[in-house]
């Protein structure tokens, strides 16, 4: 299930209690998190968003280009992991993954 996940930012309008087609969406997400879980997810729709594979196999192409092989990578914002997820074969990395989320 968490592979699917591509955080709230790429849909507010869940949120918006104006928009009446997403209702029943909103009301199944109230259903599965207390007060303070809805306001979080609903505060990071500014800063939650999806990084596509090509985004992250071209930021590691990079690195790779840099020189880097092995070592200790941080990823504060993991999502669901795409970082962890496109990491190159050969490439030894000690990766640690937060996600507020």
């Amino acid at each position: 299930m968490l592979k699917a996940y591509r955080g709230w930012g790429g849909i507010p309008q869940i949120f918006d209690e104006s928009k009446g087609d997403w209702a029943g969406l909103r009301a199944g997400l109230k259903a599965v998190t207390n007060d303070a879980e809805y306001a979080a997810c609903r505060a990071s729709t500014v800063n939650a968003h999806y990084t596509s594979p090509e985004v992250s196999t071209s930021i590691w192409g990079l690195v790779a280009e840099l020189g880097f092989s092995q070592g200790i990578a941080i990823e504060p914002g993991a999502g669901k992991g795409q970082f962890l997820e496109t990491i190159p074969d050969g490439m030894h990395v000690q990766f640690t993954a937060v996600e507020l989320d």
